[in-house]
């Protein structure tokens, strides 16, 4: 145990294990950075090792962590609040806030590539925060140096402002592959409209429709390589077409192509399945039986392994004249007790390691003839590491689920910069009432939208209500991805967001039915609170029209300076302009 005297930082201390360790510190413009050194007279498997403090925080409310769970307050220290990252799963980055959105103390490491664990807990006896900083919480290769930065950003700003410096502190260190434009167009999603049954008449029917609504791309997902619709894995691992469904994959691509779409096609990356042929060549070189989904998890620190997905990949793309591939389950990569231990094999002992190693070779290679091949992960393989191998980051599935798709959605973009932040799959039930159905697009505003629903099912009433929200989205596309975000209330799954750029804004209200338009000079409000009205505050006289959720105007007028109660129907939108 090492310890150290740090201003402001109370029973600062090391469980290092072997490890001997110098701990320096830089103070700057309310952010402490920290840099930790470890070294040991020879190279050794690291245990984990804990850098623990206590800090005291005024009015600290919730605690925000990259995924998407509901539970964002603080428990005890016995119990801890925790983000937990690996290269493949998560970000490295906790930060406690006020009830209004200020931030306390954000936390972030520079390595975002080894297994690690930011947690923090409510002290009892001394009412004071515990933060456990843990490295290596996985299996990792010898190593005889290690430094890292611990990143303590004190500011008070608003919290998205101190998760997008950590973002931006990551960016330099894993600088995100470039997002080509087809990456921020919307999508169609062959998932939960066809499921498995992907016939090729059915796709290309749904593609037609799809592309006259403005979708550039489609994904066809999982079952093109499987005659057996029964979910689970047990096929995978072969990704031979499933000539019955789709005869010809190459002529089914030419006339999507015809469409003016984009064509991308989904692989459950670690899987290979029992009942696959290619199941007993890799014997031995697996990381993980899972037998509900009836696959096993393929080893990547085999170079052999890597090889087969790579050309895999390759061969797809060529010859069936591919734009992008879905790679899913990429967080499926962990280690267990079963894992292979025939290190003298592996050319990579670190599982870390040896997925980046995988997805830099995927990328070199896909990208090698088309530097903008789509490349889309899914949430919670989503980090710094990650972006540098993706431009399309999911939303994870959350079907018919407008509340998380939201909360997913928000959380997603404000770590992820400029790359290309998508929803889940958008679906719902015809029965619903449109507005109703509007849900699912007006919680996906501040992503890109991907659409999963049978469009050639849908009432007109639902195909008006898409078409406008989809005209929408377009027209004021570089405001809801490239404009400043902010969103309130994220211990409460978030109850309004607001994306602002050159003056021009778009609100979005959930929970609460106020937005002010104070500072803007034009833009729009989407009523999605469920109530018929909104409550505008301006500082300016402002032009309005009143639409509601398929594009009909219902009201014009002015909006007067002060506060205005304005009738608006649930998935309608105000939109503002400025007095001349």
């Amino acid at each position: 145990m090492q310890q150290w005297k740090i201003d402001g930082l109370q029973a600062l201390r090391l469980d290092s294990g072997v490890f001997s360790a110098q701990l320096t510190s830089v103070r700057e413009d309310g952010v402490l950075l920290l840099t930790l050194a470890l070294s040991a007279d020879a190279p050794t498997v690291p245990e984990p090792v804990t850098l623990s403090f206590e800090q005291f925080l005024p009015d600290v409310f919730a605690a925000w962590t990259p995924d998407a769970g509901d539970d964002r307050f603080i428990r005890a220290d016995w119990s801890e609040t925790a983000a937990r990252s690996r290269s493949a799963c998560g970000a490295p980055v906790l930060c406690l806030h006020t009830q209004g959105g200020e931030n306390r103390l954000t936390v972030s490491l520079s390595d975002a590539g080894e297994a690690c664990k930011i947690a923090c807990g409510v002290s009892e006896e001394r009412a004071v925060y515990r933060f456990f900083v843990t490295f290596f919480t996985q299996l990792t290769a010898p190593l005889d140096k290690y430094t890292v930065q611990l990143r303590l950003d004190y500011r008070p700003v608003r919290y998205e402002t101190s998760i997008g410096a950590a973002r931006a502190w990551w960016d330099a260190l894993y600088p995100p592959c470039r997002v080509p434009d087809d990456a921020r167009e919307p999508l169609y999603s062959c998932w939960y409209s066809l499921h498995q049954n992907v016939l090729a008449d059915d796709v290309l029917r749904e593609c037609t429709l799809a592309a006259t609504y403005g979708m550039k791309v489609v994904i066809l997902d999982d079952g093109w390589q499987t005659e057996d619709n029964n979910r689970g894995y047990a096929y995978c691992g072969d990704w031979q077409l499933a000539r019955k469904k789709i005869p010809d994959m190459a002529a089914l691509s030419e006339r999507i192509h015809a469409l003016g779409m984009k064509f991308m096609i989904w692989y459950a990356v670690p899987f290979i399945g029992e009942k696959s042929a290619n199941f007993r060549r890799f014997a031995g070189k697996y990381l993980d039986n899972n037998e509900n989904l009836g696959c096993y998890t393929i080893d990547p620190r085999f170079a052999e392994c890597r090889a087969f997905l790579v050309e895999t990949y390759r061969t797809a793309v060529r010859d069936w004249r591919l734009d992008g591939l879905k790679l899913d389950f990429i967080d499926s990569f962990h280690l267990c007790e079963n894992s292979s231990t025939d290190f003298d094999a592996m050319d990579c002992v670190s599982l870390e390691e040896a997925v980046q190693k995988l997805l830099a070779e995927i990328c070199e290679t896909l990208k090698a003839d088309d530097p903008d091949f789509l490349i889309e992960f899914r949430q919670n393989y989503i980090g710094p590491v990650m972006r540098r191998f993706g431009n399309m980051l999911r939303a994870g599935d959350c079907p018919y689920s407008a509340g998380t798709n939201r909360r997913s959605c928000l959380a997603l973009r404000l770590t992820s910069g400029a790359t290309a932040v998508h929803s889940d799959m958008v679906m719902w039930n015809p029965a619903e009432s449109a507005e109703r159905a509007a849900d699912q697009l007006t919680a996906i505003l501040y992503a890109v939208p991907q659409i999963s629903v049978r469009l050639e099912t849908l009432p007109q009433d639902h195909l008006d209500m898409l078409r406008f929200y989809l005209d929408f989205w377009r027209a004021h596309r570089e405001i809801l991805l490239d404009g400043t975000l902010t969103a309130d209330d994220p211990h409460n799954g978030y109850s309004r967001a607001c994306a602002v750029k050159d003056g021009t804004a778009v609100v979005t209200v959930w929970s609460r039915q106020d937005a002010s338009l104070c500072g803007f000079c034009r833009g729009a409000v989407v009523n999605a609170a469920g109530e018929p009205f909104l409550l505008l505050q301006s500082d300016t006289a402002h032009p309005y029209v009143v639409r509601d959720c398929a594009g009909r105007e219902l009201s014009r007028g002015t909006l007067p300076t002060g506060t205005v109660r304005l009738d608006v129907p649930h998935s309608g939108i105000v939109f503002f302009d400025t007095v001349g």
